[in-house]
Formats: structure tokens, sequence, C-alpha cells
């Protein structure tokens, strides 16, 4: 027969075996948190954020020239299509890409177009298929244009 003292000397115990589970999990979270992604989509955000009303006005500029910017990419050639308001190509432009990889840290890679009839072209290998960002920055006699583009590589 077990005496009255030590029946219920292991409950308590289970308590505590509980709250190291939950200490032990929640390490293992915030360690997972702190190695992940930091979520810092630009450097220096501050000083981005003060150049916002600068940002506006060139927004503001650039839809004002009704320009019409589809990015495509199929066998290795991507290829920028520009319209201007009327339907035509926008000629004398300097078409340069940047394409990078959303939640990945990876450098981008940089790429300058080449007009070939109405579009401009660059052969590009993708090191990866999946989604990719891409910043268009073209620049001419006409105006200037930057855009920022997903799209997804097969």
């Amino acid at each position: 027969m077990i005496a009255a003292g030590t029946r219920g000397r292991w409950i308590p115990w289970i308590f505590v075996l509980g709250m190291l589970i939950v200490v032990a999990v929640n390490a293992v979270l915030i360690t997972a948190a702190f190695r992940s992604f930091p979520g810092l989509v630009v450097q220096r955000p501050y000083d981005r954020g003060i150049a916002y009303n600068e940002e506006l006005r060139r927004g503001q500029a650039q839809a004002a020239l009704g320009w019409t910017v589809t990015p495509a990419y199929a066998n290795g050639r991507f290829v920028v299509s520009i319209s201007a308001s009327d339907g035509g190509p926008v000629p004398g432009l300097d078409v340069k890409a940047s394409l990078s990889r959303p939640l990945e840290a990876m450098a981008p890679i940089e790429i300058a177009l080449v007009r070939d009839g109405g579009d401009h072209v660059a052969l590009v290998d993708f090191p990866k298929r999946g989604q990719w960002e891409i910043r268009i920055v073209a620049s001419g006699a006409a105006g200037d244009y930057r855009g920022s583009y997903r799209m997804v590589v097969p």
C-alpha cells in the first residue's frame, strides 16, 4: 500500500514538464523567425520614405505618357513591348531590366535590351523556374518609364 503523503507527488511535475515543452517550442520558433526573411524590401527605408513625394510626381508624369509596357518570356527570349498612347512603338528608347527573385536572397540579373523591330529583346537564361520580379527602366527623348512586374518562368 502507498503511503498517504507520496500518492500525488508526481502531479506537479506534469505541469513543469508541460511548461518546459512550451518554452522549447517557443525557442525553436523564435530561432526560425530570426534566421528567415527579415521583411526588409529596400535598403534605407526611411530615406526612401522621405522621397515619396518625388516618386508620386514621377508616377503622374509616367501615367501622362500613356505608354503600355508588356514584358514576356518564351524559349530563352525576353521581350519588352512598349507602345505609345496611339498604339505605335516609342522610338529612341534605351531599355534595361533587372530580374530578381521576390523571396530569395539572390543578386539581381541586370540586362540591357536591344531594339528588334518594334520590341526590345534580350536572350536570358533564368537560373531557376518560378516567380521573378521584373523591373523595367526605359529612357529616351520621349520620356522616362519605370515599372515593376511579376512573371512566372516555366
